[in-house]
């Protein structure tokens, strides 16, 4: 077929564009948060979004965005509209 392109087969691995980005997924009952697997031993927390629960993903944000030898410089968020 004229103009019909292939792609090639995925290894499965994705690459890594930005070693220190952070990731929110934030919903309306709760928020997804990833840093990097070598930034923290749970490095995806899942937050509800009461103010009390906020304040604890700011606190865990605090120690991995402002530790030098594990800062983060980037933060995705994502939210399904």
């Amino acid at each position: 077929m004229p103009g019909k392109t292939t792609r090639g087969k995925s290894s499965g691995q994705l690459s890594t564009i930005n070693p220190n980005a952070a990731g929110i997924d934030i919903g309306s009952t709760f928020h997804v948060v990833a840093v990097p697997n070598d930034r923290d031993d749970q490095p995806v927390r899942t937050f509800r979004t009461f103010s009390s629960d906020l304040h604890l993903l700011a606190d865990w944000q605090g120690r991995w965005h402002h530790d030098g030898r594990h800062g983060v410089d980037r933060c995705l968020l994502d939210s399904g509209l």
